[in-house]
């Protein structure tokens, strides 16, 4: 709406035409992944599902470090290692 507001219809569609296929893509897998997250919590506890989720963070951590050459900082080294203790602690216990 801002942009709408600030530069006009004509601008905001084109650039929204030009995006919707990326955009359709994203809005696909968004859905697929909640599908997914919903099927899983009727076959599982709700709980260990909802946390098994949160791992998307050690993956996102890693990509970021890897790819797009973030520094690995000592908090988010060990707000990674939570993560994994956690699911750790979900597999054993």
């Amino acid at each position: 709406m801002l942009v709408l507001h600030r530069r006009g219809f004509a601008v905001a569609w084109p650039y929204a035409r030009a995006r919707a296929p990326v955009a359709a893509i994203g809005a696909a897998a968004s859905m697929g992944s909640y599908g997914i997250a919903l099927w899983a919590m009727t076959r599982a506890p709700v709980a260990t599902v909802a946390a098994l989720r949160e791992t998307s963070v050690l993956f996102a951590a890693m990509l970021g470090v890897v790819f797009l050459k973030e520094a690995l900082t000592v908090r988010r080294a060990l707000g990674t290692a939570a993560i994994l203790c956690g699911v750790v602690a979900l597999r054993f216990g």
